[in-house]
């Protein structure tokens, strides 16, 4: 390979690095699982997406203006060019006013990858879903 296409391969890898970590940033307007948070009366779930150098750092958050507990389960599934993979996690958690509960914590790399992050909450006899898709290929 010449100096030239080796330029060339490594510019297109960064641009596709680039979009695929702005993509990750978009989607959080909106009050609907979709859009990655979910808010009720008591209670707001939230799947924030935090673009790392080696990829994206996913994390499951919890905010409550009264104490509430409850058990969560977070669950991603990964697409890409080297195959798929699913990663689930779960416990217990109590969250107070000013004060969020962390609901796992899941650090994925690769460019070009989709990521589909699920955070099931269910606290005080409710259950409360936040969904979000990051990524996919350029």
């Amino acid at each position: 390979m010449t100096k030239r296409n080796r330029n060339i391969r490594r510019a297109l890898a960064g641009a596709a690095l680039t979009a695929s970590m702005a993509a990750m940033g978009a989607g959080f307007s909106g009050d609907d699982a979709s859009a990655g948070w979910f808010t009720s009366d008591r209670v707001r779930c939230e799947i924030e997406v935090t673009p790392r150098s080696y990829g994206v750092e996913l994390r499951g958050v919890v905010f409550s203006e009264e104490k509430v507990s409850g058990r969560y389960e977070l669950t991603i599934e990964q697409e890409g060019m080297s195959g798929q993979s699913h990663i689930n996690q779960a416990g217990g958690f109590a969250a107070y006013p000013g004060s969020p509960a962390q609901l796992g914590m899941v650090s994925l790399g690769g460019t070009g990858t989709a990521y589909t992050a699920k955070l099931k909450v269910h606290a005080g006899g409710e259950t409360f879903v936040c969904a979000k898709r990051i990524g996919g290929h350029i």
